[in-house]
């Protein structure tokens, strides 16, 4: 955890965020998760992107062999010894559970289940024919579902239009400096 500069600001960040009676949802990084749907459902979406730390895969051992990737041992160890840059991870509301890897799944189901947060799946398709992109879609609507449940309300296209906007203006930007 050697660039950890910004975490301060983050931490303060997200404080500010739960003040405003903003959720947390919170999901492993390389994992398939329609942000902008967490974001149009008025969510802060999370992604964890912490890995290979060796006092950090340590600490997770008593969950998972050390013979689990990297990614998913720190992730664990982030949660169980919670780094004073890192005490944001107690504002974590709903965690949500997908299946890019086995280490994933495992991972986020400790998660929620060690560390008492509430537990959303959702679940994306290997294969890319017909059957799959229903399977999607079908996913999609289950999460929108959930998320409306735990708001009390719908989610309006327009928001949803509203957030797709956002990160697709987002995705230009980085881009640009990308190139």
């Amino acid at each position: 955890m050697t660039d950890t500069i910004l975490l301060p600001e983050f931490s303060l960040f997200l404080k500010e965020k739960k003040q405003e009676g903003v959720k947390i949802i919170a999901f492993l990084a390389h994992d398939n998760i329609p942000e902008e749907l967490i974001d149009a459902a008025g969510f802060f979406p999370l992604r964890m992107m912490f890995g290979g730390n060796d006092e950090l895969m340590e600490a997770s051992h008593d969950f998972l062999p050390p013979s689990t990737c990297a990614f998913a041992q720190s992730c664990i160890g982030l949660f169980s010894t919670k780094p004073n840059d890192f005490r944001f991870l107690d504002l974590v509301d709903y965690f949500i559970v997908s299946n890019h890897c086995v280490s994933d799944v495992c991972a986020s189901e400790i998660i929620t289940k060690y560390f008492n947060i509430s537990r959303l799946n959702f679940y994306v398709p290997y294969m890319t024919d017909e059957n799959s992109l229903k399977y999607f879609k079908l996913e999609l609507q289950n999460l929108k579902e959930k998320l409306e449940d735990i708001i009390g309300e719908k989610i309006s296209e327009e928001k949803l239009s509203e957030s797709i906007k956002k990160y697709n203006d987002y995705k230009k930007k980085y881009r640009k400096l990308m190139i």
